[in-house]
This record gives structure tokens, C-alpha cells and sequence, in this order.
């Protein structure tokens, strides 16, 4: 069968995240709840996002009165769904599924017209949804020491390079610490994908100029896939055989789109200082350490890579393979983004390249007798380990649950929703979520690890946040300089931010209360 290759992808990493979605959050009577950790800093204010733009607010969700600054396709397409009356969870769910299973279909044509052989486009899919590096084999450790059980819930991510050396990588499996997570990485990478595709194959001018309005829409969806397709598209029409004229003049119209809109809907309204920066050897401590660091992170990637390129055949493969080392270069180079993590969103790009030299090396000694399959077997193994543990990991939500608010949290939540307007701003305290931000209120000023990279400098909201909440001389003057239309007081409010609730309780009328969190009307 021609599609065999195709329904086997469908048939193992397919159902693989269908069967892992509707476990990934969920409502119960104890609250709102995640299956992983990465879910539970990101995807609070991913529903948050969600919620506004459902009601039609376009301000940033946690920085009250800010232009909104990031990609927003997949958020608003949640929230249509939600206007048609799906449940908060179906509505964030639920577009998920149709994107994996196109960028499944994406992946296997764009490595099928690489290789010409749809059963060797199965291979760089899977090397790449495997990778983590090399700390899977901690995790055959654990699994002497503890037995069956460590195999079926592998105890740790064995995919970090965090704790133990110092470096910003919290996570090696890219499904697991990016794809998921980071809500526009998945639309981003499945457009682009399939653009790519197109490249491969177009011949007319309004192909050409299907692709560029493609291209031209991706600041919206996510910005560092913009970056991978003009590295990868101008490496696979390379060398340009005098059609760069005429390429040029079909995606110009893509062009000047993705310029409007970065314009309009990206652009940072106060920049960052030192947003973009030269970093020489990422994360590296000095120069010996960056080969031990690329170790630590992706284990024999690299070098199975290297020594691929002798076995790459001359076409297709290899313009990818150098599309992915200019950008394996330019994030060893500069930082994109003010925290190094960030870069990662490059990397996985490179991998993905990547990918395509493993495979080659791979395939060759696959046809080299029972040797170069024991070569192949001991490769694919030490490339693939770890991804196995962490996707084996990533389905235990059953142990691996992480709660986003509390019940509490979300029956105040919707009675917040029914009793204030829509873009009504919140004084909270900065954690990463609580019962205004699962109402879809924007509140004043939310998690300060994600602010520079939001391009927003916040100590001066943190400074006029803590004077609000402590009752001080100036307090009602920031309240009303920013706008300031509700406060919120719950445990986290008392502890961290010494939220004075005595000065509101004799100052403005109490709007609700439930258990120990109470919400005042300041306007």
C-alpha cells in the first residue's frame, strides 16, 4: 500500500497524543488540573488568552491595559470555539489533535521528497519526536535499582540539564518542552512544514504566492517559525538558476503581509533593553564546556550528525542538513530572546535537520549485514532512550498531575466572570495563576519570569503592586493611575505580597467573598 508508511505514523505517534489529550487538563471537584509541569506554567495564561479574546478583549492578559505582543492564532481559534459554546477545555483541546496528526502528514511528504523513500521519511519523524539526550541511561539505572515499576513511570525527566550543571534547559523532548507547552510552537511548525512542502514542489507563480501569503501570516502564529522557513526555503531553492526574480516577485505581496502584521500586532511598544544579544557558545561556561554542554542536552546527536554527512547523498538532504547548521550556528551565537531557554524554539528547528543526516547514517549501516544492524540498533537506541522515557512519562498524568487553581478558585472565577465586565483589570499577586486570570481578567501584572520575554520591563508595576497591596500613603493614587478596577486577596496575596487586607476592608466596598479570598471594588 502507498500510504502504509503514512498510517503507521498515524497508527504510533498519532494515537499516541490522542490518547494523551483529554488527559492533559481536566475540571474535578478538587480544581482545575495539568498532566505535566511545563503545562502548569505555561497554560494558565494561554486560557486566560483564550478567555479575553473570546470576549473580545485584545489586551495583554498579564500586563492590564498592554497591547496584547504575541502571536495569537492559535488562542483566537480556541476562542471561536468557545463562542460557539464548547466547554473551556474542549474549546483549548480540542485543536490540538487535527494539527498533530497535519504535522505528522507534513513531516512524512516533506522527508518523503527528501529521500524519495516513504519508509526512510518514517525515520528522521521519529528520531526527532525521541529526542532528549543522553539521560536515559540514568533511567536504566533507576530501573535496575527499582524495578518494573520505574519502567512503567520513569521517576524523574531525564531530559533536563537544569539542576545538576546550571544551564536554562529544563527540558529535552521537544514534544514534551515545547510542542505542548508553548501554544503557538504547534500551529507554527505544522504551517511552516507544510510550506516548506510546497516549496519542494511549486512551478507556477500563484503557487509561489499561495506559499508566500503562507509565510506571510506566520507572525501571528509564531515568529520563530518565520525564521526556520526563510533558513530552511532558501537552502531548498538554492541554487536559484536566475528565478530569484521571479520567486521574489511572488512573495513579495507574503512579504509585506507578515510586515504589516508584525507592525501592528508584534512590535514591541517599549523595547526590551538588550531583547537580542551576542551570546557566544549559548550556555556554555567556557570553550571546553560547550562540547560537554551539547553532550549533556542532545547525547550522540551531534555526532551521529556529523559522521551522517558522509553518507548523505548530494541533493535535498543536504540543503536541509546546512539550513539546520546555520541556525544550530546563529543560536550558538546570539540570544533571541532575553532568557537563554528561549533559544531552544531554534534548536528544535536545527534538530529537525538534523534529523535528516542521523537517518542517512543510520540507513547506511541498516544495509551493511548483521553488523551494520547492530551498528543501526545501538545508535537508534542511545538517539532514542530518553524521548522514550519522557513520552512514557508524559502519558502517567495519573501521577504527573499539576493543579492550575483550586475549586475554590474556579467557583469565584465564574461568579467574577457573570459580575464584572469584560477587560475589568485585577490587582493579584504575581503567581501563575489564580481565580481573575481562569476568569479571563486581565490583571495588572502576572508571573515576572515570562516578562522579558514579553519584551516588558515590570519592576516598576512590581514596585507600585506592592505599595497597592500594602495600604501605603500613595496607594489610592496607583490605583487609580492604573487603572485599577478590583482587588484580589487570597493566601498567596497575605504571604508573598503582604496584602494589607484591613486598609481595603475600611477603604472600598467588598465585592465577593469565598473562604479566604476576598475581592474588592476599588473604582
Amino acid at each position: 500500500m502507498r500510504n502504509l508508511p503514512l498510517l503507521t505514523l498515524f497508527s504510533t505517534l498519532g494515537l499516541y497524543l490522542a490518547f494523551l489529550l483529554p488527559h492533559l487538563l481536566w475540571i474535578d471537584s478538587d480544581g482545575v488540573w495539568v498532566g505535566q509541569e511545563h503545562l502548569w506554567s505555561d497554560w494558565p495564561w494561554h486560557l486566560a488568552m483564550m478567555r479575553q479574546l473570546a470576549d473580545g478583549v485584545w489586551t495583554h492578559p498579564l500586563i492590564a491595559g498592554e497591547p496584547l505582543h504575541y502571536p495569537f492564532a492559535m488562542a483566537l481559534l480556541s476562542a471561536g470555539l468557545l463562542k460557539l459554546g464548547a466547554s473551556v477545555t474542549a474549546a483549548f483541546l480540542f485543536p490540538i489533535l487535527p494539527l498533530w496528526f497535519l504535522l505528522l502528514a507534513g513531516m512524512h511528504r516533506f522527508w518523503t521528497r527528501v529521500f524519495t523513500n516513504p519508509w526512510l521519511a518514517l525515520l528522521p519523524i521519529f528520531l526527532f519526536f525521541f529526542a532528549a539526550g543522553p539521560g536515559g541511561f540514568r533511567w536504566l539505572a533507576d530501573i535496575k535499582a527499582q524495578g518494573v515499576g520505574a519502567l512503567l513511570l520513569p521517576p524523574q525527566e531525564y531530559g533536563r540539564a537544569l539542576d545538576e550543571w546550571g544551564y536554562q534547559w529544563y527540558a529535552g523532548n521537544f514534544l514534551v518542552g515545547m510542542l505542548l507547552p508553548q501554544r503557538a510552537f504547534l500551529p507554527g511548525m505544522t504551517l511552516t512544514i507544510w510550506l516548506l512542502c510546497g516549496l519542494q514542489t511549486a512551478t507556477t507563480r500563484r503557487q509561489w504566492a499561495v506559499i508566500g501569503l503562507g509565510a506571510g501570516i506566520l507572525p501571528i502564529v509564531h515568529m520563530h517559525s518565520l525564521i526556520a522557513l526563510v533558513t530552511f526555503g532558501t537552502a531548498l531553492l538554492w541554487p536559484p538558476r536566475a528565478r530569484w526574480r521571479e520567486w521574489g516577485l511572488a512573495l513579495l505581496p507574503g512579504a509585506l503581509l507578515a510586515a504589516v502584521l508584525y507592525l501592528i500586532f508584534l512590535r514591541p511598544s517599549t523595547p526590551y533593553p538588550n531583547f537580542v544579544r551576542l551570546q557566544i557558545g549559548y550556555e556554555a561556561k567556557f570553550l571546553l564546556d560547550w562540547p560537554l554542554m551539547w553532550w549533556r542536552f542532545w547525547g550522540m546527536a551531534l555526532p551521529v550528525t556529523l559522521c551522517g554527512l558522509f553518507f548523505t547523498p548530494k541533493g535535498p538532504v543536504r540543503a536541509v542538513i546546512a539550513a539546520a547548521g546555520v541556525l544550530f550556528l546563529l543560536a550558538n551565537l546570539i540570544l533571541f530572546q532575553p532568557i537563554a531557554w528561549d533559544n531552544s524554539k531554534v534548536f528544535l528547528w536545527a534538530y529537525f535537520g538534523f534529523s535528516g543526516a542521523m537517518a542517512s547514517l543510520l540507513a547506511h549501516f541498516a544495509k551493511r549485514g548483521i553488523p551494520g544492524k547492530l551498528i543501526t540498533a545501538t545508535l537508534a537506541f542511545s538517539l532514542m532512550l530518553t524521548g522514550a522515557a519522557e513520552l512514557i512519562r508524559l502519558q502517567r498524568t495519573d501521577r504527573n498531575r499539576y493543579q492550575v487553581v483550586s475549586t475554590t478558585d474556579r467557583i469565584l472565577a465564574e461568579s467574577l466572570r457573570e459580575q464584572t465586565a469584560p477587560g475589568a483589570i485585577f490587582l493579584t499577586g504575581m503567581d501563575i495563576a489564580n481565580a481573575p486570570l481562569w476568569a479571563g481578567r486581565p490583571i495588572f501584572l502576572g508571573f515576572g519570569g515570562w516578562m522579558a520575554n514579553f519584551s516588558y520591563d515590570h519592576h516598576p508595576r512590581e514596585t507600585a503592586l506592592k505599595k497597592m497591596f500594602s495600604g501605603a500613603p500613595d496607594a489610592p493614587e496607583l490605583l487609580r493611575k492604573w487603572h485599577i478596577d478590583y482587588v484580589f486577596i487570597g493566601p498567596g496575596e497575605r504571604t508573598s505580597w503582604g496584602a494589607n487586607e484591613a486598609w481595603y476592608e475600611a477603604h472600598y466596598p467588598l465585592l465577593m467573598k469565598l473562604g479566604d479570598r476576598s475581592v474588592y471594588s476599588v473604582k
